[in-house]
């Protein structure tokens, strides 16, 4: 008979909270027809549960899983020399994201800590509003008004790398407060319905500030 022990001298700290952020978005399309213009009229944000590793070593493995809510302002023209089409939109869209984010820590008490990632994402809902114009040679058209699902505007996945760093401050018996400054780009870019073969990045600056929990490690019994 063979006997195998797995000896396990601990179990490795564990830290998990919740975030609240702001995230500022800076949108760049290429369009043949020159770039649209996007603007940010209404803030945009997330909340997430953060599930991260936090050993004596330098190097631990992190994740979230994020609720984000993005919305922004788009000006869009499209056509040629026999007529053009204006478009007018806002958009919102309600997001469902994983984010991985291997982490670098250094310092003991006050940690600090910087992570690259990657993280994917579906839209679960979305609105526009706004008008779609068409003025040219021939008889006019009516203003479209457009109001309802954006599902028919924008792509419901959405893939991106990420860069981070932030800080842990102890506060009371494992309890700590988390401040971050994390930016997400998204790769491929998204192709949406509006102007002509326009492909569009959205590059998302966030802040955020949250409470976390971290375990201690436990020995096991040998």
């Amino acid at each position: 008979m063979l006997l195998v022990f797995l000896r396990i001298s601990a179990f490795p700290q564990v830290q998990t909270g919740l975030k609240f952020g702001y995230i500022l978005l800076k949108c760049f399309d290429q369009s043949i027809n020159g770039p649209n213009e996007y603007t940010n009229p209404h803030p945009s944000y997330f909340i997430s549960f953060m599930l991260r590793g936090r050993n004596p070593g330098w190097f631990n493995m992190g994740g979230e899983l994020e609720y984000a809510h993005r919305f922004f302002h788009v000006n869009s023209t499209s056509g040629g020399v026999s007529g053009q089409t204006f478009e007018s939109y806002d958009l919102s869209a309600d997001y469902i994201r994983v984010l991985i984010q291997p982490q670098f820590t250094f310092g003991t008490g006050i940690r600090f800590f910087i992570y690259p990632g990657f993280y994917g994402g579906y839209i679960f809902h979305s609105t526009i509003h706004g008008t779609s114009e068409y003025q040219g040679s021939g008889y006019p058209e009516p203003k479209k008004y457009i109001d309802g699902s954006a599902s028919d505007y924008i792509h419901g996945w959405e893939f991106g790398i990420l860069i981070g760093l932030g800080i842990d401050i102890p506060l009371y018996k494992g309890l700590t407060l988390v401040l971050e400054n994390t930016e997400t780009l998204t790769i491929p870019g998204i192709n949406p319905n509006w102007g002509a073969r326009t492909t569009l990045r959205i590059l998302e600056i966030r802040f955020s500030a949250g409470i976390a929990y971290t375990f201690p490690a436990k020995k096991i019994p040998k």
